[in-house]
């Protein structure tokens, strides 16, 4: 996170994705552009605090920003770690949209989805920014500190789980699927992490 760097000329350079290989990235991006009119939107949750949520997340909007070339927004839903904050008062920003902030003068956008707010709020909020990104990213919180992830399932594309590979008991990892399911979401997959 800050490790963006200026490039002459005011710019900044997205740094490459820090444990997401490339071609993974590009592949799971391009399986969610299923059509050039809707703004695809792909939630990244797990079921336990510390499982690699934000990191994947980043990843992907690295991936997604930089070499696929996507005009991407990156979103804190209940932000509880420093990202956000730190984001928005130490990066360099290039134009603010629709209650976003983009890092320099790169394609990645970073925004937050507030706890105070109402669910419907938050939904008002994911339809203004199909208008205006390609690809949006949400960085959601474990099911054992908020049931976010669980909300919006039915209002994103897709949910992509992120497990603590031997770490998180099988039986959490199945609720955090059914609960998203039972929604109205889909699973598009799992990330074994760590």
């Amino acid at each position: 996170m800050n490790a963006f760097q200026k490039a002459g000329a005011g710019t900044t350079i997205l740094p490459p994705p820090r444990f997401l290989a490339m071609q993974t990235g590009v592949e799971l991006v391009f399986s969610l552009r299923h059509d050039d009119k809707t703004c695809p939107v792909l939630q990244v949750v797990s079921a336990r605090n510390g499982e690699g949520v934000t990191t994947v997340a980043w990843d992907l909007a690295l991936v997604a920003a930089g070499p696929v070339g996507l005009r991407v927004l990156l979103v804190a839903v209940e932000p509880s770690g420093s990202w956000p904050g730190q984001l928005f008062q130490d990066s360099p920003y290039g134009a603010r949209v629709a209650q976003t902030r983009q890092l320099g003068e790169t394609r990645l956008h970073v925004a937050q989805l507030e706890a105070g707010d109402t669910p419907a709020a938050w939904l008002s909020s994911l339809q203004s920014w199909r208008e205006w990104f390609d690809f949006i990213v949400l960085d959601a919180p474990a099911l054992e500190r908020s049931a976010a992830g669980v909300l919006l399932a039915a209002d994103v594309d897709a949910s992509l789980l992120v497990v603590a590979a031997e770490k998180t008991p099988l039986d959490e990892v199945r609720t955090l699927r059914d609960r998203l399911r039972g929604a109205g979401g889909h699973v598009q997959g799992t990330v074994l992490n760590q």
